[in-house]
């Protein structure tokens, strides 16, 4: 519920300074804040470490924090020295199966959750999209799609 939070936090953020005159939109977002939890500030929200801690993976979020944060933010690294040829497609391929490792962990943890019956009563149409979308197919399933699947985007 906090991350929930945390995301109509975020959305009232950014539209602190957007356009005034659409009154029907500073409206909802004022009935949004209205609900939230008032022991944080508007802005403040849950840092990725104090998340990690919060889920039990702090061991883990420790060790892959630092590389995953260098490949993807811009640092004097990527500027200067980036990651190219066959060494960036490894670095890509590691990044994907620690994804897919994660992602088979978070369904692993929904199948085990009270929101299991959730997702049940809505599979059916997830398959019928999946059927009518067969390129969304890497996005809508709880299977692992391997690194060389064709639906699985290249970077």
């Amino acid at each position: 519920m906090a991350f929930y939070e945390d995301s109509a936090r975020d959305l009232i953020d950014l539209n602190r300074k957007n356009d005034p005159s659409d009154t029907k939109f500073q409206e909802e977002l004022a009935n949004v804040a209205k609900t939230l939890a008032q022991d944080k500030l508007p802005h403040k929200f849950t840092t990725a470490p104090e998340a990690a801690v919060a889920v039990g993976i702090k061991e883990t979020f420790d060790v892959h924090n630092k590389m995953l944060s260098k490949f993807v933010h811009p640092t004097a690294m990527s500027v200067c020295a980036p990651i190219r040829g066959g060494g960036a497609e490894t670095i890509i391929q590691h990044f994907v199966a620690m994804g897919q490792e994660f992602g088979k962990e978070s369904v692993d943890s929904l199948d085990a959750s009270f929101m299991k019956p959730l997702y049940d009563k809505y599979e059916g149409a997830i398959i019928k999209v999946r059927e009518e979308q067969p390129e969304l197919d890497y996005v809508l399933t709880r299977d692992v799609i391997p690194i060389s699947h064709p639906n699985r985007s290249t970077i």
